[in-house]
């Protein structure tokens, strides 16, 4: 998958329509829907051997993202098969919505005939993964333990696109640069942190032993 910019990639499962559903949101004969993510449900992106870090996404975060424009690709290259922002006259292929659950996504893959091929695809079980790419606007990290950390993402700038893909990312290249950025800026920050508190608290023996020399002597 490309990596462009400072956009991050999530992977998320794919659903097809389920036949016992009487009601869908886009009238097609090649509907897929899903949740690009789901709310205040912390994930693991990744183990080093010595710490983990986790992520969730607040339940708002999405309320000021921008998603006028966000189209549906595989892999995240190649040919749009539906989009949020349509031509004047034809109505919108790909909804993007927040719900309690999460992020919902519902699209209309038949548009063009590779779409209606990756339809079949997910259908069949071919492709049964998705990832979206977007930016992050305000986060948050904690350490919840001794060498695990939490990052919240509480607000998305903008989405850029939601994929289909055909095989799981690298956890390399998967977890990307601005997640680890975030992560290693925060440890860096409580490491210094840290020394300065046992700096100090040095300095403080120091003077403690000096002031009982001098009341000794």
């Amino acid at each position: 998958m490309p990596q462009r910019n400072n956009r991050e990639y999530r992977m998320m499962p794919v659903m097809t329509q389920p036949e016992e559903r009487a009601e869908q949101r886009l009238a097609t004969d090649y509907y897929v829907e899903g949740y690009a993510t789901t709310f205040g449900q912390p994930y693991l992106l990744w183990d080093d051997g010595n710490e983990k870090f986790y992520e969730q996404i607040a339940r708002n975060a999405f309320d000021e993202a921008d998603m006028t424009d966000v189209i549906f690709q595989h892999n995240h290259e190649g040919k749009c098969f539906a989009r949020t922002k349509m031509r004047a006259d034809k109505a919108p292929t790909l909804i993007l919505e927040p719900q309690d659950r999460g992020l919902f996504v519902a699209a209309d893959l038949g548009m063009i005939a590779e779409g209606r091929e990756e339809w079949a695809a997910i259908k069949g079980g071919l492709v049964y993964q998705m990832s979206f790419a977007f930016t992050v606007a305000d986060d948050e990290i904690t350490m919840i333990d001794e060498g695990e950390y939490l990052r919240t993402i509480k607000s998305i700038r903008k989405v850029f696109d939601v994929s289909s893909v055909d095989a799981p990312a690298n956890p390399n290249t998967l977890i990307d640069t601005p997640a680890r950025a975030a992560f290693d800026g925060f440890i860096e920050q409580r490491r210094q942190e840290l020394q300065r508190a046992e700096e100090e608290a040095i300095a403080k023996q120091k003077a403690l032993a000096r002031i009982r020399i001098l009341a000794e002597s």
